[in-house]
């Protein structure tokens, strides 16, 4: 390779790792679409100090909290003073009137589908190739150092 071939080296170098990139955020925005909607119900929760921890992530709605004495509920069959927040991750934060508890909860929340375990598998794939592209980008820059160098010292 000649001096004159590496600006083409390089930018093909760029444009391949900036193609994977590329790639590898399709795959993420393709699995997050094909989830599925999923709705547990009465899925007992341990409160402890105003929060507790769901079984599932990506939660979007919760439909109902309570026991026996406290608790509410979107249709409006319970509507006592509690205050309920939670998060994407399936933290619950607990507020108002309730006692630290084992409690029931309804929530929906975005589950991995077939098609979501199989694009996220690609995309970890993917992903484990692009942190050692660096590593090759640094081999092939040296290898055509060292060409130009010996080169060099032929003529």
């Amino acid at each position: 390779m000649e001096f004159n071939y590496m600006p083409t080296a390089i930018i093909t170098i760029v444009v391949i790792g900036i193609l994977i990139g590329v790639g590898v955020i399709l795959l993420d925005q393709f699995g997050v679409a094909v989830k599925t909607s999923a709705s547990p119900v009465n899925e007992t929760i341990a409160i402890a100090s105003s929060g507790g921890t769901l079984a599932n992530d990506d939660v979007t709605a919760v439909t109902y909290f309570g026991n026996d004495t406290s608790g509410f509920s979107t249709d409006g069959k319970y509507a006592f003073d509690v205050e309920v927040n939670w998060s994407r991750n399936g933290t619950v934060y607990v507020g108002g009137n309730f006692t630290d508890n084992d409690y029931d909860i309804s929530y929906t929340y975005d589950a991995d589908s077939h098609g979501t375990t199989a694009v996220f598998s690609a995309r970890d794939a993917t992903d484990d190739f692009v942190t050692w592209l660096p590593v090759i980008i640094i081999i092939i820059a040296t290898a055509i150092i060292l060409t130009l160098v010996t080169r060099s010292f032929r003529q």
